[in-house]
């Protein structure tokens, strides 16, 4: 993880000429940070119920139990909240737990 993030501390420490909005090249130094939430914020941030698994599409009555499901698709969910926006299909946006 380290060998990863090195380019980013180097670019904190030392900074980068970057391109402004205004069009001119300013010196930025980017800063890494983490966010930590605790769970009702984390299903907000995912678009995802409370009653349902961040990751995974097991329903609510089978959370906590050892058993197999399909893991969350980004794919699957942008499309199911489009539906849902357009007013499509809100089948598929239940299902995902959104």
């Amino acid at each position: 993880m380290g060998s990863l993030l090195d380019p980013l501390r180097e670019a904190g420490k030392n900074g980068v000429d970057m391109v402004c909005a205004d069009g001119f090249i300013r010196r930025a130094y980017l800063i890494l940070s983490a966010y930590f939430v605790d769970y009702p914020e984390q299903c907000l941030v995912a678009c995802n119920n409370e009653r349902r698994c961040s990751q995974c599409v097991v329903g609510f009555e089978k959370l906590g139990k050892p058993i197999q499901s399909i893991w969350r698709d980004g794919e699957t969910i942008l499309q199911a909240m489009g539906n849902a926006a357009q007013g499509v299909s809100l089948e598929e946006f239940d299902n995902q737990g959104l």
